[in-house]
């Protein structure tokens, strides 16, 4: 199951939902290259950084753009000196109008340094941020923001887009590396620091500055193969020598926006999930904040002074994302809504299930969630952000959940997720993604709760179809008191038990094993019972699998 995202949903990212043609890509990728390497003036960051987030939609499957294909056979032909050359040039913009940010613009590209390292980036932050953030309204700060944004969206391109434009082409650790470094990831924390400790003049400035550099460092940070990668694993370690995780944790509790506390938690998720080591720094950083420190901040507005863990924090972000006016979803931007499924998944990967309760927040608050209104696309997907967290939660929740009325929601969602699968024909791990989950939970509290597997079954195999199901079985049986039937006995098209059986015979060897376990358990383990619902055709294999029925060596399930 896929748990980190990467969606950016910036203000400056417009391109994220859009669906239509995309506009002004360059002709020729080379040339905005060449346009990206030289780059100094502000309104030439600008353009770049709006091609940049273009070219984060384009992939060799859209065929949404015209010149889509010239741009494919550019970036195929790009060499690794090419981009060493771009990443040398942002690197060494940065330094130099942190340096002298007013001169700076009236440079020309040829009286830029070229051999600028990261360790100068972070040297200059600290002997000139202040002169630099002094005013966060003149051009020198605004440029500066646009550099940082175009380096990370940089970043992402390299780790991210290029591999899927070019696949054969293999990218230079080098590209990336200066990015990568002990010295750029400590200039990040600076920068995010910076938002909380500066005083800026416009609020929003400097939390576009503090956004940009925590997206920055979550593609520093980011590896295809984050446990394998022994790269990655140093700048983790580098990452708590710096008080990474209490670093955040309090930033958490100071940021004053939605967008920059999305972007926080989108950080401290790649890292749970990245790094197996990373639990125990999660699990032991507690932060100590006054009322007045946190007075700025949405979820803690109207705290008190106390004591604060992540988990403690980020579960009155839920709380705050659900009660707070609109009510959620408010339109289709509502950022609330990527606070609340991140912040899910950011459960998910620390395995929050395994300590859910009856009295816990966070099993209140999922609840909560499910009773959203479904017909929502965004209420929706914070649903299905919601379930993975139940895979690993104690059976004996089950009760809690029927008192709650829970079961209902949770059905509906197997329902639209398997309507997906099944409409798309996903035979493949995205399609298992989808039913996984939520087959788990729903067999899980079957498994351990009459009532709930009572109410699942009802909603399956309608109460008001039984008398009509179990006259079809006797006249079934009628002289020869066998199960003859190779099809399922009472199972309409377009219905919830019609599209299970149907995922019977589904290539995906999960979603098959997962739909006929919970069949089994609904159908008290009787296989009679289980032939007649679903069909001896159907049943054959799963039966088999039980060591019921004795199957050919050819056939699988």
């Amino acid at each position: 199951m896929t748990v980190r995202q990467f969606n950016d949903h910036s203000d400056g990212d417009k391109y994220q939902n859009y669906s239509g043609p995309r506009m002004d890509l360059p002709s020729n990728f080379l040339t905005f290259l060449s346009d990206l390497k030289c780059a100094v003036s502000k309104s030439q960051f600008v353009a770049l950084n709006e091609n940049l987030e273009n070219l984060w939609n384009l992939s060799p499957q859209e065929q949404a753009i015209d010149n889509q294909r010239q741009v494919e056979e550019d970036v195929a032909a790009v060499d690794k000196n090419t981009l060493i050359a771009v990443t040398q040039h942002l690197i060494s913009t940065l330094c130099g109008i942190l340096k002298d940010g007013t001169a700076f613009g009236h440079q020309s590209q040829d009286s830029i340094t070229t051999t600028s390292q990261p360790i100068d980036v972070l040297n200059a932050w600290n002997q000139h941020h202040e002169s630099l953030c002094l005013d966060d309204t003149e051009e020198p700060f605004l440029w500066f923001t646009e550099i940082i944004r175009a380096s990370k969206n940089w970043v992402r391109w390299i780790l991210q887009i290029y591999p899927m434009i070019a696949p054969s082409n293999s990218v230079s650790y080098q590209a990336t590396q200066p990015f990568q470094s002990n010295e750029m990831l400590e200039f990040y924390m600076l920068l995010m620091d910076g938002y909380i400790s500066l005083k800026f003049v416009n609020a929003k400035t400097g939390e576009n500055l503090a956004r940009h550099a925590c997206q920055l460092l979550f593609y520093a940070v980011y590896s295809q193969s984050p446990r394998t990668d022994d790269k990655a694993q140093l700048r983790f370690q580098h990452l708590r020598e710096l008080d990474f995780f209490d670093r955040i944790l309090t930033m958490l509790g100071q940021a004053q926006t939605t967008a920059f506390g999305f972007a926080l938690v989108q950080l401290i998720h790649n890292v749970m999930y990245s790094f197996t080591d990373a639990s125990k720094a999660w699990t032991e950083s507690n932060i100590f904040l006054t009322a007045t420190a946190c007075s700025k901040c949405p979820w803690l507005s109207q705290k008190s002074s106390e004591h604060y863990t992540f988990p403690i924090m980020l579960e009155y972000m839920l709380i705050w994302c659900l009660s707070s006016q609109p009510p959620l979803p408010n339109n289709f931007e509502d950022r609330r809504v990527n606070i609340v499924v991140e912040v899910l998944r950011t459960f998910y990967a620390v395995r929050a299930g395994s300590k859910l309760t009856v009295d816990s927040a966070l099993a209140n608050i999922l609840v909560q969630l499910l009773h959203l209104d479904s017909q929502k696309k965004q209420c929706m997907d914070c649903q299905i952000a919601a379930v993975p967290i139940l895979m690993d939660a104690n059976p004996s929740l089950g009760d809690f959940l029927v008192s709650r009325e829970s079961v209902a929601p949770l059905m509906h969602i197997l329902d639209s997720q398997m309507t997906l699968v099944l409409r798309s024909n996903e035979m493949d791990n995205a399609g298992a993604a989808k039913l996984t989950p939520i087959l788990a939970v729903l067999f899980r509290f079957s498994q351990a709760n009459l009532k709930f597997r009572q109410l699942v079954k009802a909603s399956i195999f309608p109460r008001d179809r039984e008398t009509t199901f179990q006259a079809m079985v006797k006249e079934a049986e009628k002289g020869n008191g066998s199960t003859k039937n190779m099809t399922p006995m009472d199972a309409p098209s377009g219905t919830l038990r019609a599209g299970l059986i149907r995922l019977l015979s589904w290539p995906q060897s999960h979603i098959k094993r997962f739909v006929g376990e919970l069949l089994w358990i609904l159908c008290a383990n009787d296989s009679k019972e289980f032939s007649y619902r679903v069909g001896m055709g159907n049943a054959l294999p799963f039966l088999g699998l039980k060591g019921i029925v004795e199957l050919p060596p050819t056939i699988h399930f």
